[in-house]
């Protein structure tokens, strides 16, 4: 206990630089007793109530919690919250975490090496004592060998059982190491019993084995969690595996893995290599494609010393560079991190397995107590040994591995198929969707207007102007499409002020004159024009009108085939005419009673209100209220960064085909979770039943209470297996 006072140290002026970031005002803390989905909302859910802090998300691989506060947030509480939850935490200095990491797996595995040399010489003793040794004078010296080598795996093998029932019991609750200890404390006192009497059985080579086979399970368990959690942690479409450093000594350059970049390095990028981290220009000028980041294909022409973003791809030539960032520090470190802030939140269908697992462990123990009552006037020694078998082989510890694997191995599954998912809860929800709602322009189709009409022809210099000044930093397509259009036949660039973006267009003051951009009906009222007619007024008076279209994207057709198909009813949804709406919608056989045009972003609000089981496919930058009320949104034009700030997903490809692809995984994971669910159940239940019916004895129950823990991992590597090899969708594969 003095230990852990010491570690509320941490706010002190002496001891906080040692565990604080300064930059971004963060303390990580090791959390061992950490295992399982519940333990991770508790424990973050804990914390986060305290005053100053901002998040707290757990790392299950890694057990480490990283806590943000604000500037003079104090952390001393989190360690004090986290022990009244039932762990204990310490906190890790900011220059060490790998290596308390590298630390806390050395004691890992030093306990299973121990664990494991022990249970086998017990094991070879009880094979010579059920050959017979048992009717020498051996018997009881072997007995007292055993008793010995058990020794270590009850103090020091078990600890983290004994641990975890201590933590949880200071808070008064059960944790599903419960059975573990249960049967580990019968079985002792049981055996020691018969071993100081000189009759009955000893279980010591049972307990040994199961200890040594809970401690293997749960070392793998962790080899697959922190495996994938490292794979969660790049984005694959980003991965750059070697990159090529300026070497002062041999005046050259060489080629280094990235994680080798140090700030200050230079660097050098040939045509369609991407910037491994962030970094300023050296070369005079060079062209980069920074859609990652924009949403906009057209390369962007870079200036010495301008800093560009890790992921931003050099189109055409080479250029030099002066890395300014690396690893977290870098934008897409920052973004990373916000993504693994969210991907850890808790679906429905996860917390209902946690307390199915947690009323189990109550179910068995009561069992078992229940049994040892009845029988313990007739055969008291059969009822507890069976009771053992019970206790042993009836554990919810696999159910507690199985969901949060799974929704990892999905969102491992999305990252290699180009779907770049916020949190686990979206996977499960997607399996609800009955009604995919589309907006329209750069969505189901290209988003690359074009200006193909002008009335009048010509336009008088300063409406030049002014449609160029006010549509310049526009994201919308129908913006861009404007600027890129006049911004051919500029000659000089006036002033604007006042800029302001309204629901259905832009306004502002160039050169002293108010201006308006909106849309409009076509001259001369022709409503039967499928164009998108856009209109400019001067000081409120008509000054022109310009026609735009936007070609339907090549594969959308087959998408909307195909969730059709799947029984999903398709909707359409956009600010265009109802007249343009409606003529995409029969180009893509959507039924008119599903279009709605002229929306605004309250109007599209209302039409996902009114529907259940929603997804809403939108450009993640004018559909952020439909997309905040859709069950899942997701985003398929604009930059990542803006994009996952307001969609659930977002798909990396620059086509439709990620949303099949989507829907598919949801109803996979969801279905292993079930899978995964039912077979424990089905095996505990079972199993359970013949151990007290005396046909599992104690040490075959030791053996296959951590298979059903095997089982159900190899299940979940299993279902998502396929997807490894499975090929990019193409329009051909969707007819």
């Amino acid at each position: 206990m003095q230990q852990v006072d010491s570690f509320k140290l941490i706010d002190q002026p002496e001891f906080r630089p040692l565990y604080v970031s300064p930059e971004t005002s963060t303390v990580q803390f090791s959390v061992p007793d950490a295992k399982c989905a519940k333990c991770l909302g508790r424990i973050e859910g804990s914390v986060e109530t305290l005053p100053g802090v901002q998040s707290a998300r757990l790392d299950l691989g890694r057990k480490i919690l990283t806590v943000r506060g604000q500037a003079n947030t104090a952390f001393a509480p989190v360690i004090e919250v986290l022990e009244r939850a039932g762990y204990a935490a310490e906190p890790i200095k900011t220059a060490h975490s790998e290596e308390h990491l590298r630390r806390r797996l050395r004691t890992e595995y030093l306990r299973l090496g121990v664990t494991a040399a022990c249970a086998g010489n017990i094991m070879l003793l009880a094979i010579s004592q059920y050959a017979g040794a048992n009717r020498t004078e051996f018997d009881l010296g072997f007995g007292w060998i055993s008793f010995g080598l058990f020794l270590p795996v009850l103090l020091f093998g078990a600890v983290p059982f004994w641990r975890s029932l201590r933590d949880h019991l200071r808070v008064r609750r059960l944790s599903i190491d419960a059975p573990v200890v249960a049967a580990l404390t019968v079985g002792t006192v049981f055996s020691l019993k018969n071993l100081l009497t000189g009759s009955g059985e000893t279980y010591f080579d049972s307990l040994s084995a199961l200890i040594f086979l809970l401690l293997a399970a749960r070392a793998w368990q962790d080899h697959i969690q922190r495996k994938i959690s490292q794979s969660l942690n790049r984005i694959s479409f980003l991965d750059v595996f070697s990159v090529r450093r300026w070497n002062t000594s041999l005046s050259t350059y060489q080629v280094i893995p990235p994680e080798k970049l140090s700030v200050g390095d230079k660097i050098i990028l040939s045509s369609g290599e991407r910037l491994p981290a962030d970094a300023r220009l050296v070369s005079p000028n060079a062209d980069l494609n920074c859609a990652v980041w924009t949403g906009e294909s057209e390369p962007q022409i870079m200036v010495q010393g301008q800093l560009a973003f890790a992921g931003s791809r050099l189109v055409g030539g080479q250029a030099e560079f002066l890395v300014t960032a690396v690893g977290d520090k870098s934008r897409l470190g920052e973004l990373l991190h916000q993504l693994r802030s969210t991907r850890s939140e808790r679906g429905q269908f996860q917390s209902l397995v946690n307390k199915v697992g947690e009323y189990f462990a109550i179910l068995v123990l009561a069992i078992a107590a229940i049994y040892v009552l009845l029988f313990a006037w007739t055969s008291p020694l059969l009822a507890l040994e069976r009771a053992l078998a019970l206790t042993l082989l009836a554990c919810p510890c696999a159910l507690a591995i199985a969901t949060p694997l799974a929704l990892s191995r999905a969102l491992e599954a999305a990252q290699r198929l180009g779907l770049i998912i916020k949190n686990g809860d979206s996977l499960e929800k997607l399996e609800r969707v009955q009604n995919v709602i589309f907006d329209k322009t750069g969505t189901l189709t290209w988003g690359d207007a074009r200006v193909i009409k002008c009335v009048p022809e010509q336009f008088s210099e300063e409406v030049h102007r002014a449609i160029y000044l006010l549509e310049k930093d526009s994201l919308h397509p129908y913006g861009v499409a404007l600027a890129r259009h006049f911004a051919q036949s500029l000659n000089q660039v006036g002033q604007m002020e006042n800029f302001v973006t309204k629901a259905d267009g832009v306004a502002g003051r160039v050169d002293g004159k108010s201006y308006q951009i909106t849309k409009c009906l076509p001259p001369n009222g022709d409503e039967t024009s499928p164009w998108t007619w856009i209109g400019i007024w001067q000081e409120n008076q008509l000054m022109g009108q310009m026609a735009l279209t936007d070609p339907i994207r090549q594969e959308a057709r087959a998408i909307v085939r195909k969730l059709q198909q799947m029984g999903k009813a398709v909707y359409l949804l956009t600010g265009d005419r109802k007249l343009v709406a409606d003529h995409v919608a029969q180009e893509l056989s959507i039924p008119l009673k599903n279009v709605q045009g002229e929306c605004k972003p309250e109007d599209k609000l209302a039409a996902v209100k009114n529907l259940t089981g929603t997804l809403m496919v939108g450009d993640g930058v004018n559909d952020t209220l439909a997309m905040a009320a859709a069950d899942v949104s997701v985003a398929v034009r604009g930059g990542m960064e803006a994009s996952l700030k307001t969609s659930d997903v977002y798909l990396s490809q620059t086509n439709l085909n990620g949303l099949i692809a989507l829907l598919e995984l949801g109803h996979q994971t969801r279905s292993t979770i079930r899978k995964n669910l039912l077979v424990s159940l089905t095996y505990n239940i079972s199993g359970g039943t013949l151990a007290l019916m005396g046909y599992i004895h104690p040490l075959l129950a030791a053996v296959l209470m951590p298979v059903s823990s095997f089982t159900l991992v190899i299940l979940t590597l299993l279902s998502f297996r396929q997807n490894r090899t499975q090929p990019p969708l193409t329009k051909e594969s969707l007819a």
